[in-house]
C-alpha cells in the first residue's frame, strides 16, 4: 500500500513539471518529424565498405558466406540501432549514429580492407522514410518548451537533437527514437560525391518523394545512415571470398563491380581470386552505365 502511493505521488510530482508525459512527448515528436520526411520513389542500391571481420561473425573474416546469409541483415540492424544510443564525444560520425552508406561503390571503398574486404549492399525500398538533412526541421514551440523542462537546453531543431552528445538531450531523443527506431527509417546528409560509373551528375530529388510546400535545396544530400533493415528491401554482404550465389540481383552486383575493375576505373573493387572467378563474368562498360542509370541513387544520364 506505502509502494502504491508512493509511486502516485511520484507520478503526480512529474505531471506537475511536464506538461506532457515521456509517452506523449514522444508521440508528438515523431508525429511533427513526419511531415517533413521525404521517401525514396523507386529501388536504388547503396554501398557500405568495411573490413571482412566487421561484417562476418567474430573469426570468420576469412570464410566464405553466400551474399544472401542472414549474418548481414544482422550487420544492418546492429549498426543501425545506435541511432538510440548514448553518443559519446569522441563519436566522430558526421550525421549522428547509425550505418553510412554511400549512393556509389567507389565513393567509400577506402573504408574497406584491402585484402579482407567486406561490403554491405542494401535496395532501398520504395516508400522508405528518411530525414533530410536540412537546417529547417524546427521543434514546435510547445514541445521545445518540454523539451527544455526535462534540462535539454541544446536542442535547437530535430537535426541538433539526433546528432546530440549531451545526456538530457539524448534521453529525450530515445523518446523520439524508441527502443524500436521507428520514427524514421533512414537520414540523407551532405558528405562528398563521388563518381559514379555511368553517371552524368547526381541529383538526389530525382529520387525522392518531396514534402509538398518544402523548397528546401535537396541537390547535396548524397549519403545514406541506415537506421533500421526496413530502409531495405533486399541486403546482401560481400567478402574477398565471395562466389556466385544463385540470387540474381545479388549476382549482377558482382560483375558490376568486376566489370568497373575491368574498366579501369577503380583497383581493389574485387579480390585477384574474384578476377580470377570466370563464373563471375565482368559487366561490359555499357552494361555498368546501364546499370548504374537504374540503381545509382540521384544518377543522371
Amino acid at each position: 500500500m506505502l509502494k502504491s502511493l508512493a509511486f502516485v505521488s511520484f507520478s503526480l510530482l512529474i505531471s506537475s513539471a511536464y506538461g506532457m508525459s515521456d509517452a506523449d512527448l514522444g508521440k508528438s515528436m515523431r508525429a511533427e518529424l513526419n511531415k517533413t520526411l521525404v521517401t525514396v520513389k523507386s529501388p536504388k542500391l547503396i554501398f557500405h565498405w568495411v573490413d571482412a571481420s566487421d561484417v562476418n561473425p567474430q573469426g570468420q573474416y576469412n570464410t566464405e558466406y553466400p551474399s544472401t546469409a542472414a549474418h548481414f541483415k544482422t550487420y544492418v540492424e546492429k549498426q543501425g540501432k545506435r541511432i538510440y544510443n548514448r553518443r559519446n564525444r569522441g563519436d566522430s560520425d558526421i550525421a549522428g549514429p547509425g550505418l553510412y552508406m554511400a549512393a556509389g561503390p567507389l565513393i567509400s571503398r577506402s573504408y574497406g580492407g584491402e585484402k579482407s574486404f567486406g561490403l554491405i549492399v542494401g535496395l532501398v525500398k520504395p516508400g522508405a522514410r528518411i530525414v533530410p538533412s536540412h537546417t529547417t526541421l524546427a521543434i514546435d514551440a510547445k514541445l521545445a518548451s518540454e523539451i527544455v523542462k526535462r534540462g535539454c537546453t541544446e536542442a535547437y531543431d530535430y537535426l541538433s537533437l539526433l546528432d546530440t552528445y549531451e545526456p538530457a538531450c539524448i534521453k529525450v531523443k530515445q523518446l523520439l527514437v524508441g527502443k524500436d527506431i521507428s520514427f524514421a527509417d533512414g537520414r540523407l546528409y551532405t558528405w562528398a560525391t563521388g563518381s559514379i560509373p555511368g553517371c552524368s551528375d547526381n541529383q538526389p530529388e530525382r529520387d525522392i518523394v518531396i514534402t509538398q510546400g518544402n523548397k528546401e535545396d535537396y541537390s547535396s544530400l548524397d549519403t545514406f545512415v541506415a537506421y533500421h533493415p526496413n530502409l531495405f528491401s533486399k541486403i546482401y554482404g560481400y567478402t574477398h571470398k565471395t562466389k556466385l550465389s544463385g540470387d540474381k540481383l545479388a549476382d549482377e552486383v558482382l560483375s558490376y563491380l568486376k566489370g568497373i575493375e575491368a574498366m579501369g576505373l577503380y583497383s581493389g573493387l574485387i579480390s585477384e581470386q574474384q578476377i580470377k572467378d570466370t563464373a563471375i563474368k565482368a559487366m561490359t562498360a555499357t552494361q555498368v552505365k546501364s546499370f548504374s542509370q537504374k540503381y545509382a541513387f540521384g544518377c543522371t544520364p
